[in-house]
């Protein structure tokens, strides 16, 4: 599958622009370097919605703020899942207890009106 996709990123004129990676990842390893990105996309990854987080969840998230340069943004859009309550109020403590910071949200999908979207950015400590 992952061939598929750089293969698209090659020939789509929508991802010329050279800057779009594909990683194949482990379950609790983004498997991406340490301050490469800008700007980091997580979409319906409900592992994050439990109140109780476990470690290799804790992991990908490390993982996630690690590879994103200081300064970079966090978008996560997901849905409630089965009968958890609140779990952008989970979400966002899972995250804020990584270093992010809410930067917005959450914010309701127009279209789709089950899901949401947060914004967090990863601290510059460099000032």
């Amino acid at each position: 599958m992952i061939k598929v996709v750089r293969k698209h990123m090659k020939t789509d004129k929508r991802y010329l622009y050279g800057n779009i990676v594909a990683y194949v990842n482990k379950k609790n390893d983004t498997c991406i370097p340490k301050h490469m990105l800008d700007v980091a996309w997580v979409s319906m990854l409900h592992f994050h919605n439990f109140s109780v987080l476990y470690q290799e969840n804790a992991e990908m998230i490390m993982s996630v703020y690690d590879s994103l340069k200081p300064g970079g943004k966090l978008v996560i859009a997901d849905e409630p899942f089965e009968n958890i309550p609140n779990p952008a109020l989970n979400i966002i403590t899972h995250y804020q207890k990584a270093g992010f910071v809410l930067v917005r949200g959450p914010i309701q999908d127009p279209i789709i009106k089950a899901s949401f979207y947060l914004i967090f950015t990863k601290p510059d400590l460099s000032d």
